[in-house]
């Protein structure tokens, strides 16, 4: 799962406090509506809107093309109820989401005069728009010009984004039909080998592509499953390689739970994202399976505050339950990521005092935006006993970003496999032919100013998670080497 951030597309997102990430943000309560009003751009993002009394225009755009990506009326066009923040000169907003110690901050907006110039001289009309125009030349080059202009990490992934273009073996043109667009943006992304990275047909959640780096356990499955049975080529095969992928998972997951001391003893909470137990050697066991859908699984009405809200209540739960053992295991190797502020509520448990654990930028051009820091207090009686945290190639986006702040406390240790690589936030994009695009912009680094996108957030001991010989022999080799480790 990419990371999720708040915006207008997630309506139910909202605070419950006006906690200001800077000084130089006013009380909110001191802002009235006529004060958002204008134009406002936040150019690392490539994202403008036009606030006006009851509406809202959202727009995106690069050097050279522009779409009208949205629009809001009524409540939801309220930035003042929907507790957006603006700046004491009057010249900055932005959504900051604070609840139970945590700091999930949304892209800083300026505000300007105008709009940008592509926005005025080249707005695109998109699909189901009147004096829309398929051409599949056109969106391509948009597509392009939206890496060229706010990825940040072509040199780590070694690639040429002009030579790839370059080199692309699809013809295009303007009567270029979607399906061989969406072959030529799939040949595009693959080098960058980013799970973030990520492009959906016409506007679908259900029907994309997008390329992961590093061995996953779902790649050993599969390897291990042609390696027996030969190629897929066909739907019948295909659907008997699901069921070996799903029950090679469940076994995974079942070698996981046999550590505990009597089966009877294993908890769930947060929508069973949440799994802990004490193995028989009073070592606890917090299997941390998401960073979001605490409150259920309905992707398309999300509530920050709800989430926040059952992660909460599940995270007492569990650490009340475990705050006697003498060490604990952190399992989050199966961990797709969700909110950052998910991984900074549960962090807090584990904290040894206030730090600053990790930073993030944006992409700016040649440069990059103000440096912004994130500090955390620890929860009272936080647990500060030995810790071990499992991660593997799996561990990804949001999870990636607990493990970097897990590494920096002197009493946690890091097994099993370096994260994916993808910390940063997911910049979601349209096409005006209907395709959503996901990609990057940003730089999330430790405290040290360590980047690990690409490589991924490494480990002090290497484990392979789930191979084959593991699951034959019923054990965990992570899992073992921390129990070991803890006692």
């Amino acid at each position: 799962m990419q990371k999720i951030l708040c915006s207008h597309i997630i309506a139910a997102c909202v605070l419950l406090s006006g906690c200001n990430s800077s000084d130089k943000y006013a009380d909110p309560n001191a802002i009235n509506g006529d004060q958002y009003t204008g134009t406002w751009i936040a150019p690392a993002y490539g994202e403008a809107m036009v606030v006006e009394r009851n509406r809202v225009l959202y727009y995106q755009y690069t050097s050279e093309y522009c779409i009208q990506s949205d629009t809001d009326n009524g409540s939801n066009a309220d930035l003042e109820e929907n507790y957006w923040q603006i700046s004491v000169d009057q010249q900055r907003m932005r959504q900051v989401l604070s609840l139970y110690g945590i700091d999930q901050r949304e892209p800083e907006y300026i505000k300007t005069d105008i709009l940008p110039e592509s926005c005025l001289q080249n707005l695109v009309k998109k699909k189901n728009e009147s004096g829309y125009t398929a051409d599949a030349s056109r969106d391509f080059d948009f597509f392009w010009k939206m890496f060229y202009e706010y990825y940040p990490t072509f040199n780590k992934r070694n690639v040429d984004w002009e030579s790839q273009r370059s080199e692309l073996s699809v013809s295009l043109d303007a009567n270029s039909s979607d399906e061989t667009l969406f072959y030529a943006l799939a040949e595009m992304i693959e080098p960058l080998g980013d799970s973030h990275v990520t492009v959906m047909l016409d506007g679908s959640d259900d029907e994309g592509v997008n390329f992961t780096r590093g061995v996953t356990l779902i790649d050993r499955i599969t390897e291990e499953y042609i390696s027996n049975n030969g190629s897929i080529d066909n739907d019948q095969q295909y659907s008997q390689y699901l069921s070996y992928l799903e029950e090679q998972s469940e076994l995974v997951d079942q070698i996981r739970l046999s550590y505990a001391s009597d089966i009877e003893n294993i908890k769930q909470a947060a929508n069973g994202n949440l799994t802990w137990y004490i193995n028989s050697d009073n070592i606890g066991y917090l299997g941390i399976e998401n960073m979001i859908f605490f409150s259920g699984d309905n992707t398309d009405d999300i509530s920050f505050v709800e989430e926040i809200d059952a992660l909460q209540s599940a995270m007492q739960q569990a650490m009340s339950d475990l705050t006697d053992t003498s060490g604990l295991i952190i399992d989050i190797r199966k961990n797709p990521g969700g909110f950052d502020g998910a991984s900074q509520l549960i962090a807090r448990y584990f904290l040894d005092s206030e730090r600053e654990l990790y930073s993030k930028q944006a992409r700016l051009g040649d440069s990059r935006t103000e440096l912004e820091v994130y500090k955390l207090q620890p929860v009272n009686n936080s647990y500060t006993k030995p810790i071990v945290l499992l991660t593997s190639a799996m561990t990804t986006s949001a999870a990636e970003v607990f493990a970097l702040m897990m590494r920096n406390l002197p009493h946690v240790t890091l097994i099993g496999e370096s994260t994916q690589g993808a910390l940063s936030d997911v910049l979601s994009k349209s096409l005006p032919n209907g395709f959503k695009i996901d990609l990057v912009n940003e730089y999330y680094l430790s405290p040290e100013g360590d980047f690990f996108e690409v490589e991924g957030v490494p480990v002090d001991y290497i484990r392979e998670f789930g191979t084959e010989t593991q699951r034959l022999n019923h054990m965990d080799d992570a899992i073992e080497l921390a129990i070991e480790l803890l006692n």
